[in-house]
């Protein structure tokens, strides 16, 4: 009679938190899409500006299904895949993207003309090639949210799994994950990891501060490129609502001393106008 008892309360418990997990899976998705959309709105502006576009509205962006966003442009462009991974993967850095995500471009010929996968299982194809100019279509398949549409599924057998357990079955050990690749920046000699926020040369590994990985991810995924100090504040600063100028130079006078390392790698001031990552071929 006890043990009717407690198998039946554990039932109870498990579905009002099955319930729970229920609504809060919804709105976490609803939060994701949101998030997701605004990622790919600004991938789209990088690109665009990136061609000397700044007049032209970026597209907007529509989900095809649960975990596939498409993003179209309608006037041709130019871009290099190196770039295109660089922001795919700055935007993963600030967790506005997943680990897991596949990213495919195609022409207007509807061929597929670039595509890769995180984490790559190896070294992505393609790096350093520059596309020629076309009207391209970018669809992003996020694979977490396909395989969290198997969470209730999954959860539904958790009482199951309680009942065996109060009669005393042993619970089966639990297989470790493999740690997953990780995707690093190269910078000259160095080689920097947005997801750890770790900048390394050598055997020397520095971990970077929040702030220090925000403004670094900006400049690996445009080397060579200038930055206005107006970019710069806006994307590291714009969730604070208080921008201070001076709190910028400090930043970029850190990041100056952490390259000392490689004599081929400085970030200059433009007079005027922002900042530049210069990397010379060594």
């Amino acid at each position: 009679m006890r043990k009717t008892k407690r198998i039946l309360w554990i039932c109870v418990a498990v579905a009002c938190s099955l319930a729970m997990l229920a609504f809060s899976s919804f709105d976490r998705n609803r939060d994701l899409e949101d998030s997701r959309n605004i990622a790919m709105r600004h991938i789209g502006h990088k690109l665009l500006w990136q061609n000397g576009d700044s007049i032209s509205v970026v597209p907007a962006v529509i989900q095809i299904d649960r975990s596939t966003f498409r993003l179209s442009f309608a006037k041709p462009f130019r871009f290099s895949t190196d770039s295109l991974v660089a922001l795919t993967e700055h935007e993963a850095a600030k967790g506005r993207f997943p680990k897991k995500y596949t990213v495919k471009v195609y022409n207007s010929g509807e061929r597929l003309a670039y595509g890769y996968e995180m984490p790559a299982l190896d070294s992505t194809a393609c790096l350093g090639r520059p596309q020629p100019q076309d009207s391209y279509r970018l669809d992003v398949t996020f694979t977490d949210i396909s395989e969290s549409s198997n969470t209730l599924f999954y959860a539904s057998a958790i009482p199951i799994v309680i009942v065996f357990l109060s009669f005393g079955f042993k619970r089966s050990p639990k297989i470790p994950e493999s740690g997953s690749q990780r995707k690093s920046l190269k910078i000259g000699a160095y080689e920097y990891f947005p997801e750890t926020q770790l900048l390394v040369i050598g055997q020397n590994r520095e971990k970077l501060t929040a702030k220090e990985a925000n403004v670094l991810s900006i400049f690996a995924s445009r080397q060579n490129e200038l930055i206005t100090r107006e970019e710069l504040q806006n994307e590291v600063w714009e969730s604070k609502g208080v921008i201070v100028g001076r709190s910028l130079d400090v930043f970029i006078s850190r990041l100056r001393k952490k390259f000392e390392g490689d004599e081929n790698v400085k970030i200059v001031n433009v007079h005027g106008s922002g900042y530049k990552l210069i990397v010379s071929a060594s």
